[in-house]
């Protein structure tokens, strides 16, 4: 896809399910390698990645039924190969999860490194070396990480000298499996983590502090299966909830979670938006209202960027700028003038000169509409 043309005007109207977290998913399916006994994985959302898991998945000989309702039946007690291709690994660099669960389970996984044969230092250093920590054997020739486990993986020690999501989760899964108690420290914090730290538990694991900077793993002898839904995709409610308030929409979000999103709710909510949350849904009820309300940027940053509006035009003069921003319905105050794209995408706000720094800018917002209040 070269680019999206949104024709705007149009206030979002209705209600819409929340589909599972794809960072979520990922895991929890690899993590399946692990159980003795099929797992019911629900929830699982319709997307390019998860279709390849499930193809890496199947390529080792793991049975799999998908079902109409968003579920994955897993059968890990059918795999036959330890052996993560570089053909699939190289689109989906979430890929490594395999490693971990490979390695406690069967005792021995050869995956390719996300990058290939990459020369250096390489994204998934800290997962090989935490695993060397825990007794693995690592070797890493020709593209493939090749890793065996001789008599088991044992309790560790694990200081994270970088924060990465993939490397707790990876760590946590191998660590489930392995003889005595692994602590992993400056581990990452993410709705993701403690929810595969849940569902590992469901499955028997015995797992603490996920969700803090220091997760304790006691080791077990074997991990059930299991049925586990997983969360709903934070991200894709933010999304939701940000395109709706700048439209002055009314929408109804269902199958989600207001605590994983209790910073979002809070700007939206300061910035005039009026919020009304349940146990499983949030609903916006009215657009922005005319008072001004100062808004940091980047404290919504990841949600605005799914809701930018690429103007395929060249914006030559600040006055276009200001132009093309009120015909979305905002008055731009801002405290100094903002560069112009001479592109023909409008592009994130950047000083290109005269500028000390490129902090995010703090800018005055209004709508240009009649308060409804």
């Amino acid at each position: 896809m070269d680019k999206l043309i949104i024709r705007g005007g149009v206030a979002l109207d209705g209600e819409i399910r929340i589909s599972g977290a794809k960072n979520a998913a990922l895991p929890i399916l690899m993590g399946a390698l692990l159980a003795d006994s099929p797992v019911r994985i629900g929830n699982v959302p319709h997307l390019h990645d998860i279709t390849t898991t499930l193809e890496l998945l199947g390529r080792m000989g793991v049975t799999l039924t998908v079902d109409e309702r968003s579920g994955v039946l897993i059968d890990p007690s059918t795999l036959t190969i330890t052996e993560a291709a570089y053909d699939l690994v190289k689109t989906m660099r979430a890929s490594i999860l395999v490693l971990g669960p490979l390695l406690a389970k069967f005792g021995k996984a050869d995956v390719s490194l996300p990058g290939g044969c990459a020369i250096g230092s390489r994204p998934v250093d800290l997962h090989l070396r935490g695993l060397e920590q825990m007794g693995a054997e690592i070797k890493v020739e020709n593209g493939y990480i090749r890793a065996t486990s001789g008599e088991g993986l044992k309790g560790a020690h694990i200081f994270m000298d970088q924060v990465t999501v993939t490397g707790t989760e990876n760590l946590m899964m191998a660590a489930t499996l392995a003889s005595g108690t692994t602590i992993i420290e400056n581990a990452a914090r993410e709705p993701e983590v403690v929810d595969l730290a849940k569902y590992l538990n469901q499955m028997g694991a015995k797992i603490t502090g996920a969700g803090s900077t220091t997760i304790h793993i006691e080791g077990v002898e074997k991990l059930n299966g299991t049925h586990y839904a997983i969360l709903p995709d934070r991200i894709e409610t933010g999304t939701y909830l940000v395109a709706a308030a700048i439209t002055r929409g009314r929408v109804k979000l269902k199958d989600t979670d207001a605590n994983q999103l209790e910073a979002v709710l809070l700007k939206l909510e300061e910035a005039g938006a009026k919020i009304e949350v349940g146990e499983d849904w949030i609903t916006h009820l009215v657009h922005f209202c005319c008072s001004f309300t100062a808004l940091r940027i980047c404290s919504i940053n990841c949600w605005i960027r799914a809701c930018l509006v690429f103007i395929d035009a060249l914006l030559t003069t600040k006055r276009e700028l200001i132009s093309a921003i009120c015909s979305m319905g905002i008055n731009p105050l801002a405290r100094r003038v903002l560069p112009v794209s001479t592109t023909s995408t409008m592009r994130s706000a950047i000083p290109t000169s005269g500028a000390s720094s490129i902090e995010p800018y703090n800018l005055m917002i209004s709508t240009c509409w009649p308060c409804s209040a």
